[in-house]
């Protein structure tokens, strides 16, 4: 085994990683924000991420940041969108605009 086929090897482990990872973080962020849909008596729509990156952490060292865009609907006709931000798979913070309910 030569070298390059050595770093193609890693290349393409990382990608996977990566892919895997990704995909683990998006269904903690489906299930968290499902969660506090729960919680707050609204009905959850749907999810999609917006941002992803890099992040230093102070005592924690680097970590995935990743911004979610789901949507939700308090009275079951109007449709509301909120933000969901995930700092490795924990929630750092849900933001969501005023809306109305039933």
């Amino acid at each position: 085994m030569d070298l390059t086929t050595i770093w193609l090897g890693l290349g393409v482990f990382c990608i996977g990683w990566h892919f895997y990872y990704q995909r683990q973080l998006a269904e903690a962020a489906r299930s968290h924000a499902h969660k506090y849909c729960e919680q707050q008596g609204i009905q959850f729509i749907s999810i999609a991420k917006i941002s992803s990156g890099l992040m230093m952490v102070p005592g924690k060292g680097v970590r995935w940041k990743n911004r979610y865009l789901f949507e939700f609907s308090g009275d079951g006709q109007s449709k509301y969108e909120g933000t969901l931000t995930l700092l490795g798979n924990q929630v750092q913070t849900i933001e969501t605009p005023v809306y109305k309910v039933n």
